[in-house]
């Protein structure tokens, strides 16, 4: 799948990535590019839907405390109908529900969760639905990150992924200012004008302050100084996500590792660091004892080159307990009609309970 972008458009697109925040001024100076250029180039991605823009709650400095996640196979015999009838169930009422990707034959879903149970609770009720409908065969693979045990070493962050594809001078990057704070032990709490505001910020990510406020009923200058002040206390980052046609990925691949006991994240910190600089990583988060990781891969042929050596890295290291669970998705096929979906108004609505 090859991109149709020319070089100043793949330079744009990158830095829109790498610095989700900046001014088209800002990048302009970084890339080299000047102002205008990247405006009208910036203007016309947005039109091309080359990207698209997105507010991430930090939940865990609001109480949340933790990531989880269920994978499975689709009963191939099932039918497709049926099936999609139950996803479509899945993604109206379940809470937490913040990612999903589903492909034909398999599917992962994953929540962030106020506690445990809540935790349980939710991926309970959809493995329930699910067997009881006949359309998984096993029991869904469960997978608990706690955010004060867990590093976050990329969060949805497809800069890398994008300067790769694109053969961008590694030079030119610099620290992601999107990377998401591990945990910290300072939790946080908000006023219900807070909360309202917080969440018009995540459900409306492309909204002005001004029309953010004619929405929620608030002033401007309320929106303004409560938007700067989530930005300052680390309550809130931009992400953007690009267009998989536009950067050229037809494969996302879902890893699930276990590590051998004893093992520590700082152990790995060398192999996780080599692994993260030379592999197509767009999600990766670890305890000591297990990690999930996404991977957007370019071909087929990517992912078994990824595969043979970075496993090979981690098992040479001492670090892989067994042979990790693989999920493949083409970006090509899925069966809703939506292959990636990352949104976080429901679970941000569900934990600070309110609506718009």
């Amino acid at each position: 799948m090859e991109s149709r972008l020319t070089k100043k458009e793949k330079v744009v697109l990158y830095m829109l990535m790498r610095y989700p925040s900046l001014s088209d001024s800002e990048i302009g100076r970084i890339s080299g590019l000047n102002q205008s250029t990247v405006s009208t180039i910036n203007k016309r991605l947005r039109i091309r839907g080359a990207y698209r823009q997105l507010r991430v709650p930090m939940l865990q400095r609001l109480g949340c405390e933790l990531l989880s996640g269920a994978f499975f196979d689709f009963n191939l015999l099932a039918d497709i109908d049926l099936k999609r009838k139950c996803i479509n169930e899945i993604i109206r009422n379940s809470k937490g529900l913040f990612f999903w990707i589903l492909g034909k034959n398999q599917g992962l879903l994953l929540w962030i969760n106020s506690n445990y149970s809540e935790s349980v609770s939710e991926i309970e009720n959809v493995e329930n639905l699910f067997v009881s409908n006949r359309i998984v065969e096993k029991p869904f693979k469960r997978v608990f990150l706690p955010f004060s045990i867990t590093r976050i070493n990329r969060f949805f962050d497809f800069s890398e992924v994008v300067r790769q594809n694109f053969g961008i001078e590694k030079e030119i990057s610099q620290t992601n200012e999107a990377n998401i704070t591990t945990y910290e032990n300072e939790q946080v709490s908000l006023s219900p004008m807070e909360k309202k505001v917080f969440y018009g910020l995540v459900k409306y990510p492309d909204m002005i302050d001004k029309e953010l406020g004619h929405k929620l009923g608030v002033s401007r200058h309320t929106i303004s100084k409560m938007r700067h002040n989530f930005y300052e206390r680390k309550l809130l980052y931009d992400l953007k996500l690009p267009s998989f046609r536009e950067i050229g990925i037809e494969i996302i691949a879902f890893v699930y590792s276990k590590f051998k006991i004893g093992d520590t994240i700082q152990n790995r910190a060398p192999t996780t660091e080599h692994f993260l600089s030379n592999y197509p990583v767009i999600t990766s988060i670890a305890t000591n004892r297990e990690a999930i990781t996404l991977l957007a891969l370019n071909s087929f042929s990517q992912y078994q080159e990824a595969k043979h050596y970075a496993l090979g890295d981690y098992m040479k290291a001492g670090h892989i307990r067994e042979e990790p669970d693989i999920l493949l998705f083409s970006t090509k096929e899925s069966l809703n009609g939506e292959t990636f979906h990352l949104d976080f108004t429901r679970a941000t609505s569900n934990f600070l309970n309110i609506s718009l």
